[in-house]
């Protein structure tokens, strides 16, 4: 521990000189450069490198679980490991310089009258920095609507003349502005949260490398979104559906008993491969919204329909449903794939009239109210019922399940005509 030496004044010449040394306390730990390794030990780039100290959190004068501050101020575009050491040493040094002077993290401020700021640069180039680092983890469709949201902002920016302003000199006025402009435009609101989500990504990012000073667009507020759901279909209307599908497009109803019987969204159906399917163990690995992997139960309805399908014939990485019938290649995306499914949809619909509120979702909503229907009817609680329901239906909470059943008319109340004692 640093330690300062106190002399004792006003004391006669002749007399012996008394010299205190007292303990310094300190807040900080010294500042680390952490270095990822590999299996066997080395330094490796495949993995984000930054410099790390504790700091004593102010309020409570206690290292916490908010004293750990990470700095990596671009040291993960170096491509080797010496550039990154290099690069990583200095910054140990300047941070080393920083607390000594009182800097304090959690202000981004010292003592010394000075904060840390980072090299100048355009709003342009630091969220086009942001966005090429973010890429990699990013899911690939998120990826791609990104590249065209940061794109549209970009022009944007160009033609009102702050693209090439440091990151810092642009804020939540001109974020706002973009996105006036873009709903002038034309775009509806969901889209303008999605430019909204964009931006704000790419900022924390600046921000929590210090390369901007904060996020400017965490104070606009979301835009209310009203999105026409589709409207679950009748028990007899599913009849009838099933009954066109049989003749005119068997194929179809086999992606649609995916989404029936399994509960899958139709984009998790396209991603589905021969490998996914485990007939033994009658599971199936499906690849969620957000790219991760569920276990689902294959119930024996959805058996006797893939069992049609022969998978032992086709290799692990063929895709399950294709353009052809039958499981194989399909070099097309997951919008151009799904969109496949619902344009083959929308011929059914347009048979039997069905409006804009139907779609294969329809499908999904039709099954989960009809098995909320069967648990009530077997005695269930509404409660028990959700619980059951909750992991067929993969839903995160209990609350997002039940507003999902309300909006497809499961929480309807039983009939109160007899408790009316009004004469009107």
């Amino acid at each position: 521990m640093p330690k300062k030496i106190i002399i004792s004044k006003n004391v006669p010449k002749n007399v012996p000189k008394t010299f205190i040394i007292q303990p310094v306390a300190v807040n900080y730990s010294q500042p680390k450069l952490y270095v990822p390794k590999d299996e066997n030990g080395n330094a490796t780039v495949a993995r984000p490198w930054h410099v790390w100290f504790n700091f004593k959190n102010p309020e409570t004068g206690k290292f916490d679980n908010t004293s750990k501050f990470k700095f990596k101020h671009g040291i993960n575009k170096y491509k080797t490991v010496s550039q990154r050491k290099e690069f990583g040493k200095s910054l140990v040094r300047v941070y080393t310089t920083l607390l000594e002077e009182g800097f304090n993290p959690y202000t981004r401020e010292s003592s010394g009258g000075f904060h840390l700021v980072q090299k100048d640069i355009s709003c342009k180039n630091a969220l086009q920095m942001a966005y090429d680092q973010k890429a990699g983890d990013l899911a690939p469709s998120t990826r791609k609507d990104w590249e065209y949201r940061l794109k549209k902002f970009f022009e944007y920016a160009e033609a009102a003349g702050f693209a090439d302003f440091n990151i810092n000199d642009v804020g939540t006025f001109h974020v706002a502005s973009f996105l006036n402009y873009m709903a002038e435009s034309g775009q509806g609101p969901k889209s303008i949260n999605n430019f909204r989500a964009c931006l704000s990504g790419l900022w924390g990012k600046l921000a929590n490398d210090t390369v901007a000073m904060s996020n400017p667009v965490t104070v606009l507020k979301k835009r209310k979104e009203n999105p026409q759901k589709n409207k679950p279909f009748t028990p007899e209307e599913i009849s009838k559906i099933k009954d066109y599908l049989l003749v005119n497009d068997p194929g179809l109803l086999t992606f649609i008993r995916f989404v029936a019987f399994a509960f899958l969204r139709p984009v998790e159906v396209v991603r589905l491969t021969v490998g996914d399917v485990d007939l033994t163990n009658a599971r199936l690995s499906v690849k969620t919204k957000t790219e991760t992997r569920a276990t689902v139960r294959i119930i024996p309805q959805l058996t006797e329909e893939i069992q049609k399908m022969q998978l032992q014939n086709f290799d692990k990485k063929n895709f399950l449903l294709t353009t052809s019938g039958v499981p194989g290649s399909w070099a097309a995306k997951e919008n151009t794939r799904t969109k496949f499914f619902s344009d083959r949809f929308t011929k059914v619909k347009d048979h039997f009239g069905f409006g804009s509120e139907y779609g294969i979702y329809s499908i999904r909503h039709s099954f989960a109210l009809d098995l909320y229907n069967s648990f009530i009817a077997e005695g269930l609680t509404t409660v028990e019922a959700e619980f059951k329901l909750l992991t067929i239906t993969r839903h995160k909470s209990v609350s997002g399940l039940r507003n999902y059943l309300r909006d497809v008319g499961a929480m309807l109340p039983k009939d109160y005509s007899k408790n009316i004692t009004l004469d009107f």
